[in-house]
């Protein structure tokens, strides 16, 4: 499957580093700046040469995987005053999903810490399957929204589309990945890659599918 319409990934972590591209037949993208650490330093690595992504699944998921705006995170101030100060780890955050029609502290596997806004699109995924695009060397996880996702995941990226405002993927209560969005994304197809191993990929296309 050609990758076409290249989102450019800006992940809070640089231990994960997840592009987001939209499905389609055109010809493969190539990424650019794909990757860099949002933090305020002017020499922030490319994490497309260096992140590895953790390709993370439980044994045990606690519930369909939710899209949320990230309201703040570590090495990222919020855009208004938050009423209590961000936490400085996940320890004491339960077990499992967080509430999805409530804000929600969650970390990546890095244990960068994130407040993020309610869920605005929570499950929804039809199919979730690892497989490496002709021409790439890495493996990538392809997914297919529902009708009823589809248009919620499209009205939130073409909202954010051309800012600065992360969007994170949670799964099981841990922040998948956090990128930056640059082609909103309407028809429900979608892949997240990275640097992934066959390994790793399938492992969370098993958790995002179950």
């Amino acid at each position: 499957m050609a990758v076409s319409r290249l989102l450019q990934a800006m992940t809070v972590s640089t231990t994960l580093t997840l592009a987001l591209t939209a499905c389609g037949s055109g010809d493969s993208a190539k990424p650019t700046d794909a990757g860099k650490r949002p933090v305020p330093s002017s020499d922030a690595p490319s994490s497309e040469a260096t992140a590895t992504p953790s390709g993370k699944a439980s044994a045990a998921p606690g519930g369909p995987l939710q899209v949320r705006r990230v309201l703040e995170a570590t090495g990222i101030p919020a855009a208004t005053e938050a009423a209590s100060p961000l936490p400085t780890d996940c320890d004491d955050q339960p077990a499992g999903q967080p509430k999805a029609n409530a804000a929600a502290i969650a970390c990546d596997d890095a244990g960068v810490v994130y407040r993020l806004a309610p869920a605005e699109v929570v499950g929804g995924v039809t199919s979730a399957k690892a497989e490496r695009p002709q021409g790439l060397t890495d493996w990538v996880v392809s997914l297919e929204l529902d009708p009823a996702a589809t248009p919620k995941f499209a009205a939130l990226t073409q909202d954010v589309t051309g800012t600065d405002k992360l969007i994170a993927f949670v799964l099981d209560g841990e922040v998948i990945s956090a990128l930056t969005v640059q082609t909103p994304i309407d028809d429900g197809k979608l892949q997240i890659g990275g640097t992934f191993t066959e390994k790793q990929a399938q492992a969370f296309a098993a958790q995002l599918g179950s």
